[in-house]
């Protein structure tokens, strides 16, 4: 790998990057947790737990870059480097710097990121980058971060203090996700499936088992007061569910939550037919059949409206509380 000519800036040379003295906050995307700038959101998003990539963007440039998979052999971490390298090389064009590389730089040390096969990176062309790569024995997959930036930016401390903070696997079993500025944790027996986001709304979807029958949904709608200008929490509440749940029969009990106005929501299946089938699926099978069960909240502080929705066995309506305690809801 080439360290000759032009090499890559160190803290030494270079004007600071105006994102480093931003507050940060939690970016967490299938177990990869990481403390960011918050001016910086998911831009790209690919695969799952198992082999995935993430991008994350400022305002004005990409700024933070993870890939991580599952290896189903020894791996070299030094050649998966030289691999990455010769590809950023033949992409260049011709009328950009030469990308200039080190590998085996001090970054973070051993003992902060707990990874005893990991190795720092850093290269320089049209612009620069500071990362690390390591494995994980504990969650088997090999992790790949950087951290971007202009080519004149000296970035190289915003890089350590953000990889630093990056964890890879949960160790209680919950998983922390946070997304634009959305966070909340989920068992990590439990896989997304779906996420949308469109003008006002973000929803993250996560299921368990082959028929995926049970789920965890968590919501957030902006511009509270303007969804309930006309209208309470309840009747929003008594509008909007069964349009996203057609086949319940919604039963709403207005109750606070986190400290909020809030509702309490049950679903029931309107099907007669189907109620029957649950009924015998429970005694063939000698367990209770999945049932739906929600909260939601007005959070004035962030003007936003929160839910917490699972459709889980009565034995895991605990997580019900366990999600919506999870979601940071406002700032105290």
């Amino acid at each position: 790998m080439s360290t000759n000519s032009t090499k890559p800036r160190d803290d030494a040379t270079g004007r600071s990057a105006p994102d480093s003295r931003d507050p940060f906050t939690r970016l967490g995307w299938q177990g990869i947790v990481a403390q960011v700038p918050e001016s910086w959101n998911l831009a790209v998003v690919s695969g799952d737990r198992a082999s995935g990539y993430f991008r994350a963007d400022a305002p004005e440039r990409p700024r933070f870059e993870v890939k991580w998979w599952k290896p189903t052999q020894s791996v070299s971490l030094n050649q998966v480097l030289e691999r990455y390298v010769r590809e950023l090389q033949k992409k260049s064009k011709r009328s950009q710097p030469r990308i200039e590389a080190q590998v085996g730089v001090r970054l973070v040390s051993r003992r902060k990121m707990r990874k005893p096969e990991m190795l720092g990176f850093t290269w320089m062309g049209e612009q620069t980058a500071w990362g690390l790569i390591w494995r994980c024995d504990e969650c088997d997959r090999v992790v790949m971060a950087q951290v971007l930036g202009a080519s004149d930016e000296n970035i190289k401390s915003l890089a350590e203090r953000v990889i630093s903070s990056m964890e890879d696997h949960s160790s209680d079993g919950w998983d922390p996700w946070g997304a634009y500025g959305f966070l909340y944790e989920i068992p990590d027996d439990f896989a997304l499936d779906t996420f949308r986001l469109v003008t006002g709304k973000l929803e993250f979807r996560f299921t368990r088992g082959r028929l995926k029958e049970e789920f965890i949904s968590v919501c957030r709608w902006g511009m509270a007061d303007v969804l309930l200008k006309e209208v309470a929490l309840e009747a929003w509440l008594a509008s909007s569910f069964p349009e996203r749940y057609k086949d319940l029969r919604m039963d709403f009990t207005t109750a606070p939550v986190k400290g909020h106005s809030g509702a309490a929501l049950l679903g029931q299946p309107r099907s007669v037919r189907k109620r029957i089938q649950e009924r015998a699926q429970s005694v063939v099978r000698r367990r209770s059949p999945a049932r739906f069960i929600a909260n939601a909240w007005h959070c004035a502080e962030s003007n936003k409206i929160f839910s917490a929705e699972c459709n889980v066995r009565p034995d895991d309506d605990y997580l019900l509380h366990d999600v919506t305690e999870s979601i940071i809801c406002h700032e105290e």
